[in-house]
């Protein structure tokens, strides 16, 4: 493993971690999703794909579906390097999906 995709590993790491705080979180298949019900802020309601993550669409459907019971867009953190290694279980949808971390 080259030491930048191991630095991008341990900041994606923190970065999950620290999306918990005050929050409500989820496990959903390879995602840690996020939410907060002081509103709709898309930058505290969301969900990380786990370092590696290839999810199934059925994971994907459980997703949008816990995003859409508490009145929230879904939306995704990401890498967008590591994107293609996942993004393919998410089929159509996820092209509708914001977020990203530059």
């Amino acid at each position: 493993m080259t030491a930048s995709v191991e630095r991008l590993r341990s900041l994606a790491a923190c970065i999950r971690h620290n999306a918990t705080a005050n929050r409500a979180v989820e496990r959903i298949g390879p995602f840690v999703a996020t939410f907060t019900d002081r509103g709709d802020n898309p930058f505290l309601n969301h969900a990380i794909p786990d370092d590696g993550a290839s999810p199934s669409r059925r994971e994907v459907a459980a997703l949008v579906a816990a995003c859409r019971r508490r009145g929230r867009t879904p939306r995704l953190e990401y890498f967008p390097r590591w994107r293609r290694r996942w993004r393919r279980g998410c089929g159509p949808p996820a092209s509708r999906w914001r977020g990203a971390w530059r």
